[in-house]
């Protein structure tokens, strides 16, 4: 307490006594209220009202200067950062200050800690003015002793209408200046009073003098701080409804930026794997046009071997035919000799049927032989010439048996060959009919095999005729592809335009709806600063 010793000790000690017996009660208050709130300010400030009395203020200060509630209600709500503010809110017992004020007032500031459950939680700080000598005793004092010498001169010298004047005048200047003590005392309280909050109270001037006319002066001015008060409680009840319903709105529009943002992000990765899967398709049609080029030279080289199939199979069936005729032609030669052969079967049938007869005729030749030896034997000397022939007979007849059984057996010989020959030749006439008849459907197939190599030409030159379309349709693709991309890459810059136009708009709308807030509060606070005046 380095400015003690230049403060009035009589003061310090009774504005202690004050104070300290005020903080008490304030501790009761913030116990029966579990801390500061709604109802225990309320019944602080009525504490602090009912023992301010001749002081300046109380004003309950936080740690860090913060006044919480201030007898001045247009001091409240302030940060006391100033060098005593600072010194009052770190006292940890009850102080006393010098406190040069920055109206310019000087006053004695008495500061005592305020606790709660144990720990110093406010310092309740109180204010008296050092007022300087009274003007009434600067000018009073003077005067009356001007006075009472002029009233004793005017006794001495027996000039009594003078004394009686000088009396007179001396009662109208103690009256005015009961007047003045009475204005000056009404006119500080209206000051305090409406410094308090209570802007309703009003002065009743008896006189219209130069007094009165400055009391009604400053009863304009109240009504005129009412109105401008009611006006701006007015208008900040609707500045805050609009600024709910901008906080409202701003949260919406928060909202669906971030819900944009969202489907700007969902656009940007959905362009990034539609660009990520074109440029696979783009791959991909290269390998496909790799592999339809494979395939055309595949199909290419198919149709040269198939061309070369064709003709083999074309020669094949050529030759073929031929051999189909050389058979039929052989077949008809078979025919013929089977005919002929037949014929030779009859006429060795014949040479067999002629064979027998001559048998025949050389048994009855021998017969006849046998009778005419025997004749010829009865007849005798007569007969012997007839005997050699008919021995002659005999012989011929012998040597034509011999010859017809020789003849028999070559015919028999020949007509087992021939038989054996037809039977071979009709089994060599079947089995060529049968090969004609194989080669025929050989031929067939082979005619089969043709249409179906023709079919599968037509088929692939088709097919190469796809090919060469699906490599013109690829190459669109791949122009519409490489377009796509170019397309695709632009919407990404766009998206990424977009992204970055969102996040600096959800930025800004965070940076309204923070001043929003922020707006919310002070008008909040202005609310609650409005409050504190009592108009009507």
């Amino acid at each position: 307490m380095s400015e003690e010793k230049k403060l009035p000790r009589k003061m310090v000690k009774q504005q202690s006594l004050q104070v300290e017996l005020t903080a008490r009660e304030v501790e009761q208050a913030l116990n029966r209220h579990h801390g500061m709130s709604n109802e225990s300010k309320a019944e602080i400030r009525a504490i602090l009202k009912k023992h301010l009395g001749n002081l300046e203020y109380f004003v309950l200060v936080k740690p860090d200067g913060y006044g919480e509630i201030h007898t001045n209600h247009l001091r409240e709500a302030v940060y006391f950062t100033d060098p005593v503010g600072l010194k009052c809110a770190a006292v940890i017992k009850t102080e006393a200050f010098f406190y040069p004020r920055n109206t310019g007032e000087r006053l004695v500031d008495v500061s005592t800690p305020v606790y709660y459950q144990g720990k110093k939680m406010y310092v309740l700080r109180s204010g008296t003015i050092l007022k300087g000598i009274s003007r009434e005793l600067k000018v009073g004092v003077p005067f009356g002793v001007l006075q009472l010498a002029g009233i004793v001169d005017a006794v001495i010298t027996k000039n009594y209408w003078i004394a009686g004047i000088m009396v007179v005048a001396g009662i109208i200047v103690m009256n005015e200046g009961y007047q003045f003590r009475k204005f000056y005392r009404q006119t500080i309280q209206f000051m305090r009073t409406m410094a308090s909050g209570e802007l309703n109270h009003q002065l009743h001037p008896k006189a219209r003098d130069e007094w009165g006319q400055l009391h009604f002066e400053l009863n304009k001015v109240s009504i005129g701080i009412v109105s401008i008060i009611k006006r701006i409680h007015s208008a900040s009840i609707s500045v805050n409804e609009g600024v709910e319903e901008s906080s409202t709105a701003l949260n919406e529009i928060y909202a669906g930026a971030e819900e944009l943002g969202a489907g700007v992000e969902d656009m940007s990765n959905g362009a990034i794997k539609q660009n990520t899967l074109l440029t696979n398709s783009s791959g991909e049609l290269e390998n496909i046009a790799g592999k339809m080029n494979r395939i055309n030279q595949e199909v290419t080289e198919s149709q040269a071997i198939l061309s070369d199939i064709n003709n083999l199979v074309t020669n094949a069936g050529r030759s073929m035919g031929n051999i189909e005729q050389h058979m039929t032609n052989t077949v008809s030669v078979m025919n013929q000799f089977a005919e002929n052969f037949n014929q030779l079967l009859q006429q060795v049938e014949q040479i067999k049927a002629w064979a027998m007869e001559i048998g025949e005729i050389s048994n009855q030749t021998r017969m006849l032989s046998l009778n005419a030896s025997i004749e010829a034997a009865r007849a005798g000397e007569f007969g012997k010439g007839f005997s050699v022939v008919a021995e002659e007979i005999g012989k011929l007849s012998d040597e034509t048996d011999e010859l017809t059984n020789r003849v028999r057996d070559a015919v028999q010989e020949l007509s087992t060959f021939m038989s054996s020959t037809s039977e071979t030749a009709t089994e060599q006439e079947n089995a060529i009919r049968i090969s004609q008849a194989s080669f025929q459907e050989l031929t067939g197939e082979v005619g089969n095999v043709v249409g179906g190599i023709n079919t599968l030409k037509e088929q692939m030159e088709k097919t190469r005729a796809q090919v060469r379309e699906t490599q013109q349709f690829r190459e669109e693709i791949l122009l519409n592809v490489n377009e796509i991309l170019k397309i695709t890459s632009q919407f990404e810059l766009q998206v990424d335009g977009i992204r970055g136009a969102s996040k600096h708009q959800t930025e800004q709308l965070l940076d309204i709806s923070e001043a929003v807030q922020h707006l919310t509060v002070v008008f909040k606070s202005l609310s609650e600063e409005l409050e504190r005046f009592q108009v009507s």
